[in-house]
Order: C-alpha cells, then structure tokens, then sequence
C-alpha cells in the first residue's frame, strides 16, 4: 500500500511512524534482525490484546452463546 498510493499531507502522523521504522515510499523495507524481533513481538501482543478485547467486551445476546451485537459506544 505504501508503494502505491499517494501519501498526502493529512497522513503525516502516519508517515513519520512509518518511516521511524524504516518504511518509505520508493525503498524497499529490510528490517534489521533486531527489528524484525521487534515487529514480531509487537504483532503478537496486538493480536492478543485484540482477541482479550473481543472475547470480554461484549455481553452475549443470548445467555450462554457467544454472539453478540454491536452497540455504539457513547
């Protein structure tokens, strides 16, 4: 996506994380061994905070089940 699409101006607090960690359009991204390490523990920890997020933040619609709707929060 970085590759292709056109970076604007509103995207700039996007950009400058993006391009802290090394991703720029028109360059290619090779992450050092100790960055990759760190992507990758980033990644497992935001997948777990996701998954604890969406199994405990919901009531289930009917007792005993696990669906659920999704109500706007205020």
């Amino acid at each position: 996506m970085v590759q292709s699409q056109p970076w604007l101006e509103r995207d700039r607090a996007m950009i400058d994380i993006l391009l802290s960690i090394g991703i720029e359009k028109g360059k290619p991204f090779n992450p050092s061994a100790e960055l990759s390490g760190l992507l990758g523990e980033a990644a497992q920890e935001a997948q777990a905070w996701f998954v604890d997020y969406y199994e405990n933040s919901f009531k289930p619609h009917f007792p005993g089940k696990q669906w659920f709707l999704l109500r706007r929060r205020r």
